[in-house]
């Protein structure tokens, strides 16, 4: 896809949007937690977390079992030193799936979660 072809070439913005095209044009892919995911955790490794807690939090609240989607939005609330927000959602992680780890391993360290850079 072109996405991943900017993405590939480390346009981001590029990516982002022509991401974002591809689900604002199909329904059944926008209704996806699956994509939001997907997209949400790129934003994250991109360093883009506020646009990653925005896209995440529709993940979940399109599929509140959605442990996964969890474990990324805790992650990016992690990444911004929003401790109780992260914990939060690593908690709901586990509470949908008890044996996802990296949100056992998150909440085992949250005592030493960093603040903002």
């Amino acid at each position: 896809s072109l996405a991943a072809l900017h993405a590939a070439r480390s346009e981001v913005d590029q990516a982002v949007a022509e991401f974002k095209k591809g689900i604002a044009g199909q329904d059944e892919i926008r209704k996806k937690p699956e994509m939001l995911n997907f997209l949400g955790s790129y934003l994250i490794g991109q360093g883009r977390y506020f646009d990653a807690i925005r896209v995440l939090q529709q993940a979940v609240e399109l599929r509140p079992s959605f442990a996964k989607g969890h474990h990324n939005l805790g992650m990016a609330w992690r990444k911004l030193g929003a401790t109780e927000h992260a914990e939060d959602e690593f908690w709901l992680a586990l509470t949908w799936d008890p044996k996802l780890k990296e949100s056992r391993e998150q909440l085992r360290d949250a005592s030493r979660l960093p603040l903002a850079p």
